[in-house]
């Protein structure tokens, strides 16, 4: 396979100040007033299928907030225990490297936020977090009725303290830099699909490229962009 040269694209994350104690429904209105960046690379052409993909991102320092917006042919949840294998359901995935990519955490839900988390420096080298680091997560899925047509809409509201990254020392997210990409999958779906936020270059569906990561600025406290 031959791509064009690889892009990397970037997002400066904006800080959002909430209050002390805010609620799940409180942070999906917020997050649904910031930019919304799209997941629409195919890399891998035998698996055309294209699901409208945007996600928006912001954090608080301490925080990362993260919102996937979903509409897709089929939407299938079955896997409800942590650690299970949510990539074969409608699932969508953040990868994030503090390190330039040398080990990175893979952050996977379905439609429902049951979450698979690990951390490793490719993926077939992969630890799984403990159940209680990936409790930490809080997660406020929204699923929208369907309405006469076949498509299925859904949105999931994630809040992952800097704690979840547990092999990292991360006392604070301000000014800091990541390398991540997003993504949005189905392995046992009637339509399986792979897309990616940043094009990937490889044979074969893999996720697990750092080397094909974009680049996340994380605004300064200082500095709240768009707060």
């Amino acid at each position: 396979m031959s791509f064009r040269k690889t892009v990397m694209k970037q997002i400066t994350v904006p800080y959002l100040s909430l209050a002390d104690q805010f609620d799940m429904i409180e942070l999906s209105r917020s997050l649904d007033s910031k930019d919304r960046h799209v997941i629409a690379e195919i890399s891998w052409p035998s698996w055309s299928y294209k699901p409208e993909v945007r996600f928006s991102i912001a954090h608080n320092d301490q925080s990362i907030f993260l919102k996937y917006y979903v509409s897709e042919r089929e939407t299938k949840t079955v896997y409800t225990e942590i650690n299970d294998p949510v990539y074969k359901d409608s699932c969508v995935e953040f990868f994030i490297s503090f390190n330039q990519g040398n080990s990175y955490y893979n952050l996977e839900f379905n439609s429902k936020g049951v979450c698979l988390a690990g951390y490793g420096v490719n993926r077939e080298e992969r630890e799984l977090l403990p159940v209680e680091v990936v409790e930490l997560i809080k997660c406020f899925p929204i699923c929208h009725p369907v309405y006469g047509d076949e498509t299925t809409h859904w949105e999931l509201c994630l809040h992952i303290p800097v704690g979840v990254f547990c092999y990292d020392q991360l006392p604070e997210l301000s000014s800091k830099e990541a390398s991540a990409n997003f993504y949005k999958c189905g392995d046992d779906l009637a339509l399986p699909h792979f897309l990616s936020w940043n094009q990937i270059d490889s044979d074969e569906p893999n996720f697990h490229l750092p080397e094909y990561f974009g680049k996340l600025t994380f605004t300064s406290t200082s500095n709240p962009l768009n707060s």
